[in-house]
């Protein structure tokens, strides 16, 4: 079985850690905790699972204290999680084989599922370095949003960390963080868009306009992140009522890729909106034959690649008066979400239209 040693960063997470580490521990050759400076019971706790408890002063730097947290481990891989993270019993026994089989990686990129619906089926997920081989390149870089750049034999897996606090919490401290970074010493091209995301996050829409449209002119930085820039800068505008900006910050999105699913419906969304059925009909399918892409650190609303169009186009159909593709498309997104309350309103709805035929 590959030997993994779990290091994590905590501070004040009496709350949660038990939670995460008692979905985990027994997989774990060893366990890192690093203190940056808890008040409550939060080492006490992690003492129950090992000995390896260390305090890091915290420096406003999030890679300083992974990798604090990685140079006290031993094992040949290191495998990163946060307090407010759990490793759920089907994905525990996904991770279970993929240690038994000992296949070789020396990056191991796993989903992150961070916010799921009623039903707890994941709704926003992106991927994530998650398990690394502890060597020269194991190293977190940035001062928040901390990742290791990929290298070496990089293997991607279906197993996920979900992350669920119990209760959401309105953190400053990045923006905070990155702030003063930019005033200090400017910020690169990831920090930037970190930058902007979370000025969006805290609703100062009109400052994280101007990052977004910063970084788009950036003449360096990854066309996904670009992308998803796009996307970003679009709900900016329409949280300050710009919908024609919105709308062209949304198609600017195709100067640098193939569309995501999330702005094509947010393209078909607008055609709704405007009465224009058979164009968000296109727009809608179109979204529908996507396939998310695997990168690392960019966010996927896995429900604009199904769920979402199917039912739109369900609405879209009945309104053009084709029943018979009304309730194809419903059924379609009932089979993937068989309890949700709108697709049993409208399969209702449409089987009281087709019996009075």
């Amino acid at each position: 079985m590959i030997q993994v040693s779990l290091c994590m960063i905590v501070k004040d997470e009496e709350k949660h850690l038990n939670r995460c580490l008692s979905s985990i521990h027994d997989l774990m050759a060893e366990i890192i905790i690093v203190d940056t400076g808890s008040r409550d019971h939060t080492k006490d706790i992690a003492l129950q699972y090992t000995d390896h408890v260390y305090d890091f002063p915290w420096c406003g730097n999030y890679s300083k204290a992974r990798n604090f947290a990685f140079s006290k481990a031993t094992c040949p891989y290191c495998m990163w999680m946060n307090a407010d993270d759990i490793l759920s019993k089907e994905d525990y026994q996904k991770l279970k084989r993929l240690l038994e089989e000992e296949k070789k990686f020396d990056m191991l990129i796993m989903k992150y599922h961070t916010k799921c619906d009623a039903a707890e089926k994941p709704i926003n997920e992106y991927y994530r370095e998650r398990i690394i081989r502890r060597d020269e390149h194991c190293q977190f870089e940035g001062i928040v949003n901390e990742s290791i750049p990929l290298h070496g034999l990089v293997l991607y897996e279906d197993a996920a960390i979900t992350h669920c606090p119990q209760k959401a919490r309105k953190n400053m401290q990045k923006l905070k963080i990155l702030k003063l970074q930019k005033i200090r010493y400017g910020l690169s091209f990831k920090e930037q868009y970190h930058y902007a995301k979370e000025l969006y996050i805290q609703k100062r829409y009109h400052e994280a306009i101007e990052e977004f449209s910063c970084l788009l002119k950036a003449a360096d930085g990854q066309k996904e992140y670009k992308i998803d820039a796009c996307h970003m800068l679009g709900h900016c505008y329409l949280a300050i009522q710009k919908e024609k900006e919105a709308f062209t910050s949304f198609i600017e999105s195709f100067y640098y890729g193939i569309p995501k699913s999330e702005i094509l419906c947010d393209i078909a969304h607008h055609f709704f909106m405007e009465k224009q059925t058979k164009e968000a009909i296109f727009w809608y399918e179109l979204a529908a034959r996507q396939t998310p892409k695997k990168i690392t650190g960019i966010p996927i609303e896995t429900d604009c690649y199904d769920f979402i169009p199917y039912l739109q186009l369900s609405v879209c159909y009945d309104q053009l008066q084709d029943l018979q593709k009304a309730i194809y498309y419903n059924e379609l997104a009932g089979y993937l979400k068989p309890g949700d309350e709108q697709y049993l309103q409208n399969r209702k709805y449409l089987k009281k239209k087709e019996a009075a035929l």
